[in-house]
């Protein structure tokens, strides 16, 4: 394809104006002087500036603006092409113009809070550590009524007798869910935190509200989330130690936890059985080795004295013998 001259471009370019009157709001500037335009008319010609856009205004002189003035300008766009001695060539040979006149003025808005920061979490604690260490009864769960109903009833059905603490809480309204939390001190018995509801409209005016996330974590408690069904997403699963995707799923997760941890608990008490049996054959093999000991040293010490007493009766039957033979000779010579 052969290459296009810049002329021929700008024939093949059609800029597209919406249809009906428009509201521009923006800062006046660059206004001119009144200028008579054909039809007798004062017009003033100027730029809407706000943000990073500019947009040409034309409007009658006796509504020209101020400079820098926040100004309403209702009326009618068109596009056109620039003329050389206009700026705009410069910026693709098109501008556009809103053509009509100041209708009001406006108001910066102050600019929306930054969203409340919510820290990192480092560390998390999975539920079957948490159950490890604390057991289910120092975990609290901010649920419903229906929710408490669900968590209950899957114990029941899994022949857990240890329950959970239950707090009812209203996930409708967060400043009453913030009530509830806030009346919840620090205390041995609460080692940690679950919120539990199921799925339905208006899950996430507590499951994604920044000020609830921000006091669940300033509780400085391991928290559980458990919120709607699976397809549902809250930003408190960003911050949970573990998340659920149903009240019923984390009451078979604790179920699983507590028969793991009583699993663990009979295995450690098998092994300490073991070892504690091992430990009293170990002290009777002592007991006997002691005692075969003891009973070799006696029968070293016993034929020690034995040997003593058999060297002693030799002598003395020498020595008897040596005198016997004495007496036979002087018998003999005495004859």
């Amino acid at each position: 394809m052969a290459p296009l001259t810049p002329e021929a471009v700008l024939e093949t370019v059609r800029l597209v104006a919406p249809m009906g009157i428009v509201a521009v709001q923006g800062y006046a500037e660059n206004v001119s002087k009144p200028w008579a335009s054909k039809t007798g008319r004062s017009l003033v010609f100027g730029d809407l500036v706000l943000g990073g856009g500019v947009l040409s205004f034309q409007i009658p002189a006796e509504a020209a603006p101020e400079a820098g003035e926040r100004v309403v300008i209702e009326g009618h766009l068109r596009a056109q092409r620039a003329t050389q001695n206009n700026n705009d060539v410069r910026r693709g040979n098109w501008r556009t113009i809103l053509t009509g006149t100041v209708v009001g003025t406006w108001e910066p808005r102050d600019p929306p809070p930054a969203p409340l920061p919510l820290p990192d979490r480092d560390e998390c604690l999975p539920l079957d550590l948490f159950i490890e260490e604390h057991g289910i009864e120092k975990l609290l769960i901010l649920t419903t009524e229906v929710g408490q109903t669900d968590i209950t009833n899957e114990l029941v059905k899994a022949r857990v007798n240890a329950r959970p603490l239950f707090l009812r809480a209203n996930f409708g309204d967060p400043d009453a869910f913030l009530q509830t939390l806030a009346g919840i001190q620090a205390s041995p018995s609460v080692q940690g935190l679950a919120v539990a509801r199921g799925g339905g409209i208006g899950l996430n005016v507590i499951g994604s509200s920044r000020e609830v996330v921000a006091a669940l974590m300033g509780k400085g408690l391991p928290i559980y989330a458990a919120l709607g069904h699976a397809v549902d997403i809250e930003l408190l699963d960003r911050y949970a130690d573990q998340v659920f995707h149903s009240p019923t799923a984390l009451a078979s997760a604790l179920q699983r936890s507590i028969q793991a941890l009583s699993r663990r608990t009979w295995q450690a008490h098998e092994v300490n059985r073991q070892a504690a049996l091992i430990s009293d054959q170990e002290k009777q093999l002592t007991a006997h080795a002691n005692h075969a000991g003891e009973l070799e040293r006696a029968g070293k010490q016993a034929a020690t004295a034995w040997q003593g007493r058999i060297g002693t009766l030799r002598n003395t039957v020498i020595v008897l013998g040596l005198v016997a033979a004495a007496l036979l000779w002087m018998l003999v010579h005495q004859r």
